[in-house]
């Protein structure tokens, strides 16, 4: 299929709600692209979007979304896009979807450092943000549940975070070859190993992301932060589990719970 602002072929989506691990495998996309397609880039949160730009609908940010797509001319390189988007029948249906999904209580945590200390949109505590309906857990949910019908019964691939992180490789090869990449075993363990934590945040460090101003001297701001599971542990108090626990229980839909429970996670 075909999106208006591009005449090339689409060949794939990866999709999540943000602070899901998307940026992880999109870096080790970028740097599979550059090895098995022969693309002169070195990755960065700078450049990894003229390969793998965005597709956020109105949501535009230069440098990120499809004007930034360097690769119109190359009819060998797959064009694969990266949506926040709720699920959209039209776009999705016909296009192979990755789907990255990730523990509510750690999206939850991180999406509140995203808010408060990166766009600097939300002032309040993590408490308080656990709690906001607009941008709280109550956000993911109307999210998930927009797509787990979706993933369960059109052949798309789900992917959890979790999974991912115990078998880095085997899971960014499924969403390769998904996506309608070529398969190279060498250079998929390549790119994971270039897109490690350790190295992600040296360059985030060095070099920033591209248009996002923030403070990059705080470990709590930067885009590659903890990638711990279960981290919410750490900042989540016994009532704030609770609370997104019963929210969990009441707002999630049948097919959203069997789609977590599918991947082991617990809510």
């Amino acid at each position: 299929m075909r999106v208006r602002e591009s005449d090339k072929p689409v060949s794939g989506f990866i999709c999540s709600h943000p602070k899901s691990g998307r940026t992880w495998m999109r870096f080790a996309l970028a740097r599979y692209l550059t090895q098995v397609y022969d693309i002169d880039v070195d990755v960065s949160l700078q450049t990894m979007w003229t390969i793998l730009p965005n597709y956020d609908g109105g949501n535009r940010v230069k440098g990120r979304d499809l004007r930034a797509y360097e690769y119109n001319d190359r009819a060998d390189v797959p064009l694969v896009l990266s949506s926040h988007l709720s699920f959209d029948r039209e776009l999705f249906e016909d296009s192979p979807v990755a789907f990255i999904i990730r523990s509510p209580y750690d999206v939850t945590v991180s999406n509140y450092f995203q808010k408060s200390k990166v766009e600097r949109t939300f002032h309040g505590t993590m408490p308080e943000f656990v709690r906001d309906t607009d941008v709280g857990i109550q956000n993911t949910i109307r999210y998930w549940n927009t797509w787990s019908e979706q993933l369960l019964s059109n052949g798309d691939l789900t992917l959890s975070y979790e999974a991912l992180r115990a078998s880095p490789v085997e899971g960014f090869r499924q969403m390769a070859v998904h996506l309608g990449l070529k398969d190279d075993p060498e250079a998929a363990a390549e790119a994971i190993r270039y897109a490690s934590i350790d190295n992600m945040r040296k360059i985030e460090l060095a070099e920033g992301i591209i248009n996002l101003d923030y403070d990059q001297s705080d470990p709590d701001a930067l885009r590659v932060r903890r990638a711990k599971v279960g981290g919410y542990e750490d900042y989540l108090g016994a009532d704030d589990v609770a609370f997104i626990c019963d929210v969990c229980e009441r707002e999630l839909t049948p097919a959203t719970k069997r789609l977590l429970t599918e991947h082991d996670i617990e809510y």
